[in-house]
């Protein structure tokens, strides 16, 4: 069993050095996933002198560990606007997902090189008091004129209602990245290049973690988590979710991709790859930094039905709104931000980077109304009240303090400060544990070997490393941390 995503199993052949130097361009955009590739490939042709950075490999995050559905089914989201929001913005919504996924499905007819399945989409629910929920969403479906279908699919699990959209994809998304990457070759690309401060005096002006600066007229922040703000307070309007994911070998007979939209969620999807045929199943979500269970162990007792056996098992992270909406849009003059997915980064990445192409080159905001990131509707819901809490309560008692045995995520108290312990084969680590974003003390993650934040999501290596923001530091190790010797106890 490997501890990594299927899909990067495939590896680019582009690779590209870090920022050694100051630097000056029309655009700079930050963070080389799906949404940055795409929005570099869309703009490559327009005149501007471009840059895309990444504090990591390009499409190495979480672009490329997602489950590849390629839908504009997000759940039953669709009544829930129509509720909220109006028919008009759930219109809006299925087709700007819709015309991103025909335009992946256009890539591939121009002979792009990635792996694309024609597959149908179907939520499913096994209790009755659900029915009504996937009922309603039938309903917006007819309005909205979505192909589908409620005649019960193919699929190797029973259910009491089902809503299958048609017309929908699966998709290789890091084969899909790569082959973007592959046409940006009029773009300076960096590769290892942490965006830690922006300086919004003009010149506008980005400080890498080397202390190199990027000077640019306009600025995309394409980064999973928001690394800037400017007095926003996104990570007050976000929850974080992290998932599971485990792909087993089973010989299904008919492609199929379901999500059950029941209390215990579970996704599962088909995949052909080199004639072998394997499930991709996913779930077992909770809030990122508040976990105490073996997830991947709970996924896999519930889908042994399918296999007993694991070839590959790994976590990703979503950002969710509250409104259910994306973040897309201007933050401040010239500077944009999009993120907030919710789950589905395959066709809202494109939809964003097609609404951003319209905006950098024809100030065409309209389009972005629904999803400006200004907006203040999502304050006033129940979801942010109950969040906020819920990040108050885990800061206060993130502060408790008692002593136990010593092993790897203890806590060590040294001179006023709080350390996280973690000894691997060739050394022990002490990092100081209180997250650089806003304070809360991390929690140790046993079965990744991270701490992670459990306010706002930020997560580290058990080295202290950045994995994840909001934060745009790493930890501080203990300078002392080498002299220490002590047996971890049994």
């Amino acid at each position: 069993m490997l501890n990594t995503s299927f899909w990067n199993q495939i590896k680019g052949n582009n690779h590209y050095p870090p920022l050694k130097e100051n630097i000056s361009c029309d655009l700079c955009i930050v963070g080389a996933g799906l949404t940055g590739i795409s929005l570099a490939y869309f703009l490559q042709s327009s005149g501007l002198d471009i840059v895309l950075v990444d504090q990591q490999e390009f499409a190495s995050g979480a672009s490329s560990m997602n489950t590849g559905k390629l839908t504009a089914q997000h759940g039953d989201i669709y009544h829930q606007l129509a509720e909220k929001k109006g028919l008009e913005c759930a219109k809006r919504y299925y087709e700007i997902n819709k015309k991103a996924i025909e335009q992946i499905v256009q890539w591939k007819k121009e002979g792009f090189p990635f792996a694309l399945t024609s597959c149908p989409t179907t939520l499913i629910t096994r209790k009755k008091e659900n029915q009504q929920r996937l009922q309603k969403e039938a309903s917006i479906y007819q309005a909205l004129q979505i192909p589908h279908t409620t005649t019960k699919q193919e699929i190797p699990v029973s259910s009491y209602y089902s809503l299958t959209m048609l017309q929908q994809y699966q998709v290789h998304p890091k084969e899909l990245m790569l082959s973007l990457i592959n046409r940006i070759n009029q773009i300076r690309c960096y590769e290892h290049t942490r965006i830690q401060e922006v300086k919004y005096q003009a010149p506008l002006s980005l400080i890498t973690e080397q202390g190199f600066i990027i000077e640019t007229k306009k600025v995309v922040f394409c980064t999973q988590a928001p690394i800037v703000d400017q007095y926003h307070f996104f990570f007050t309007r976000y929850s974080c979710i992290r998932s599971y994911l485990l792909l087993k070998p089973y010989p299904w007979k008919k492609t199929f991709s379901l999500i059950s939209i029941d209390e215990v969620p579970l996704s599962i999807r088909t995949i052909k790859h080199q004639e072998q045929k394997y499930l991709l199943i996913c779930d077992e979500e909770h809030k990122c930094g508040q976990n105490k269970e073996n997830r991947y162990q709970k996924l896999d007792f519930r889908t042994q039905v399918f296999s007993d056996q694991i070839l590959y098992q790994w976590s990703n992270q979503d950002y969710n709104t509250f409104d259910q909406l994306p973040f897309i849009g201007t933050i401040h003059q010239n500077t944009y931000v999009s993120f907030g997915y919710n789950m589905w980064g395959n066709s809202w990445s494109v939809a964003a980077s097609l609404l951003l192409t319209d905006a950098i080159l024809h100030q065409n905001h309209q389009p972005m109304e629904d999803y400006r990131p200004n907006r203040l509707q999502d304050i006033f819901t129940l979801s942010y009240i109950t969040e906020n809490c819920n990040v108050i309560l885990q800061w206060l008692l993130s502060y408790r303090f008692s002593k136990q045995e010593l092993h790897n995520g203890s806590y060590l108290a040294i001179q006023g400060k709080r350390y996280g312990y973690y000894r691997d084969e060739k050394q022990v680590y002490l990092v100081d544990v209180k997250c650089p974003h806003m304070g809360c003390i991390l929690q140790y993650n046993p079965f990744e070997h991270t701490w992670d934040c459990p306010c706002h999501a930020s997560r580290f290596t058990y080295q202290g490393g950045l994995i994840n923001g909001p934060s745009t530091t790493c930890l501080k190790q203990n300078p002392q941390q080498n002299r220490i010797v002590l047996p971890i106890k049994k």
